[in-house]
Parts: C-alpha cells; structure tokens; sequence
C-alpha cells in the first residue's frame, strides 16, 4: 500500500550504539522526531547483536546499511534509483544532466565516496521501493549526503545538512571535496550546526545565514540522572582516592582534547595544592603517550587513568570530581566543534576550564559557568586551576550558574525543532 503522505528519511553516517559526541547529538535529534514515516538509515553494526537490540528498542524504524566494495557499481546504483523512485516523483534529469555528470565524475575519483554514495543509495532504494520521499536529512556532508544530492538533482527532493567543524576544513583543503561541499551546501533547503563558530564557517563558504539553522546539541537530564545512582565515596574508594581535591577529563585520547597540557601544568599545581589529583576517563591512540609524559613527570602518583568511563556511571563521576577539565585546541584542521561534557558536568554543578578554541564558547561562557584559557599556555592552564581550588565559593558560583544555564538553554526537544524545519522547508519556506 503507497502512503499518500512521503517519508522522511534521516541518514546519520554515524550513530549508536557507537558512543561519541556527534552520534549521541543525532540520535538525540532522531529518537524526540516524530516516529510516523520516519525512517533511519544507519551505519553498517560494528558489534551485530548489540545493535539489533539496540534498534529494536527504538520507536523509530532503524535500517542498517551494508557496506559496497566497488566504486564501480555507484553507476547502477544510480539508474536503479531513478527508475525506481521516478514513479513518485517529477523528474529534473535533463535540467541537471551536466550537474550529475560533474557529481559522478568528481565521486567516482575517490573510492571512499563512490563507495559511499553506493551503499546509501542501495539501502535507500532497497527499504523504499516505490514509495515517495518528501525530505532527507544527512548527518554528514560527504559521502554520505552524496546520496541526497544525487536524489535531489534526479528529482528535486529537498535534503538538509547538518555540519560540526572539522570536516569543513578538512575537505575545504581538496580539490574535489571542496567541489562538492560547496555544491552541496549551495543546493540544500538548510543547513543545521552547532555553534556560532560553524555558523560562520559557513557563511564563509558561501552558505546565506536564513538558510542556516542553529541546533546545538541537548542536555538529557533523564539519562543524566539514570547515570548518577550509586555511591561517589564508593567510586573514590574504588580509585584509592582520600580526601584529595578531583580534576576530570572525560573524553577520547587524542591530540587535541588537550590532556598533556593538563598533564605539564600539574607540577605548578601541586606546588600550591599538593593533595590534588588528576583523573583521566577514556580510550584512545594518545594513551600511550600520556603515561610516558606522567612517568617522565614522575607524576605517577597524582595522575591516574582509569579507562573507558560507561554511559551507566558518567554522572557518578561528574559528581565525584571538584573541576572538570578539558583543555581543547586546534591541531590543524582538527578542532571541537562545541563540547557537550562541559555541559554535562555543568548540570552536576561543577565548575569547567576549557581551552578557548573551535566552538567551545558556545558550550562555556567564560567568568560565568567556567573559565577558557590558552590551551597552549601550562601556566594559564595552572593558574585556572589554582584559582578555583583556591576559591571554593567561586568554583561554587560558576558551578550553580552552569547548571542554571544548562536547564534554561539545553533540555529543549531537538526533534521538535528539526520536525518544524521539515514543515517549513517542504512548504518552501526557510
């Protein structure tokens, strides 16, 4: 039976139950939509029976997508695509023939986005047989809001973009990602982001600010909370911890979130505040190197890494902390987007000192729920730590102000949101 009403189609590129910051903002965004004809076409399972447990369990219908091996089948694809959704739909072929001609040439030439492009036109074309699409909405640029595109220039069916940060530097970088980046982002009824930092990358690139739609990423109290149950004196002991003073940073173990940084500005810490210690949460290909700069620092001692943090107890260790750190920086085209963590442990009213880069001032107001510093600069780095260890009742302040902003700005329904931008832009409206 051929539902009069079309579907909206959402394609994340990356989702849960893979953990990060990107994937739990679109399924925030993809579990609040309204669930009637919504379908999500996800990424291929890492772990098969975690998923499907996982997407059974969703209101909304999940489809997974089955990785392509050639670039050369994105062809077919394509004619199978059209033939099959030209039933429902006007076709625009011959107005943008020379646009698809220039998208295939320009996808073919690199495998991962033909490869791309492929494995989400078949999955699409595979679960919606006939029937009409009336919107897309893709997590990511390239390759897989290639699909979109395609489909767009067959059809005119309207997609929408959501955008972070680092890929739009990244890709600006090449010829042919920046090629079709731009085209994409030229041809989309909306572009949706996640701070002003990105709406302006965006304006640099040429994208006009109505078409922009700020969406910054929620704070989910009710999980929050179901991670808080539990005993933070039981969790010190667990880690051998006294009554010394806390720093956290929960986060991936990369370069650019800044934990040796934190790591040299410790020695300056420690001279002041000896009975401090530093927690470091997650997983990551910097670990190694990070436990060689605590050795050498012979900082065995004060430093501790305790390892994946689980979503079930997150917030027990938000709790537990007196400052939540995470010093982000720019490594070349590698940035934070926003930081949803200072958040987090701003709803646990605990004060944040973050490293002023990317779109990080979107996340924390600097004097009022935390403090930005140089994420180059250990002494800034020391002395914002001093200075809140030093300074319980401003450490306080900021605590109980980040939580107050948390509630008052970050608990909205961001499906609601993103389903009132669908009506506006299938009206024609931005």
């Amino acid at each position: 039976m051929v539902k009069e009403e079309g579907f909206r189609l959402f394609v994340p590129h990356s989702f849960l139950p893979v953990e990060g910051g990107a994937q739990r903002y679109l399924y925030d965004i993809c579990s609040s939509m309204d669930p009637e004809n919504l379908v999500v076409f996800a990424p291929p399972p890492e772990d098969e029976e975690k998923c499907r447990i996982f997407d059974q369990a969703q209101a909304m219908e999940i489809v997974r997508i089955e990785a392509c091996r050639s670039r050369w089948s994105m062809p077919g694809a394509l004619v199978r695509a059209y033939f099959i959704f030209k039933s429902h739909h006007s076709s625009r072929l011959f107005r943008n023939f020379f646009r698809l001609c220039k998208f295939l040439i320009l996808s073919l030439s690199y495998r991962s986005l033909a490869l791309g492009v492929t494995s989400v036109l078949r999955a699409i074309t595979a679960r919606m047989g006939g029937e009409k699409i009336d919107i897309i909405h893709d997590g990511y640029i390239l390759p897989s809001g290639l699909a979109s595109y395609a489909l767009h220039c067959f059809f005119g069916i309207p997609y929408v973009l959501y955008t972070y940060a680092k890929e739009l530097y990244v890709w600006e970088e090449d010829v042919v990602c920046r090629s079709l980046m731009k085209e994409m982002l030229h041809r989309a009824s909306a572009v949706v982001t996640i701070s002003d930092f990105t709406r302006r990358k965006l304006m640099d690139l040429g994208v006009k600010e109505e078409r922009i739609f700020m969406l910054p990423p929620v704070v989910s109290i009710p999980r929050l909370r179901s991670s808080a149950e539990g005993d933070v004196n039981g969790l010190r002991r667990r880690y051998g911890i006294g009554r010394q003073k806390v720093l956290l940073t929960i986060s991936h173990l990369v370069e650019r979130k800044g934990q040796d940084m934190v790591i040299r500005a410790l020695p300056r810490v420690l001279e002041k505040y000896p009975d401090t210690l530093y927690l470091i949460g997650g997983r990551g290909e910097r670990e190694d190197y990070l436990k060689r700069s605590v050795r050498q620092l012979g900082l065995e001692n004060k430093i501790l890494f305790i390892g994946l943090v689980t979503e079930e107890d997150i917030s027990l260790h938000y709790r537990m902390c007196d400052i939540f750190i995470m010093t982000s920086r720019r490594i070349g085209n590698d940035m934070e987007g926003f930081g949803i963590v200072y958040l987090e442990a701003g709803y646990w009213e605990k004060p944040v000192i973050a490293g002023r880069s990317g779109g990080v001032e979107d996340a924390v107001v600097d004097g009022v729920t935390g403090l930005l510093v140089d994420p180059w600069s250990e002494a800034e780095i020391a002395a914002a730590i001093c200075s809140l260890l030093g300074d319980g009742e401003r450490a306080r302040r900021l605590g109980v102000a980040a939580r107050e902003r948390v509630i008052g700005e970050f608990t909205f329904d961001p499906g609601e949101r993103i389903d009132d931008l669908t009506r506006r832009v299938l009206r024609g409206e931005r």
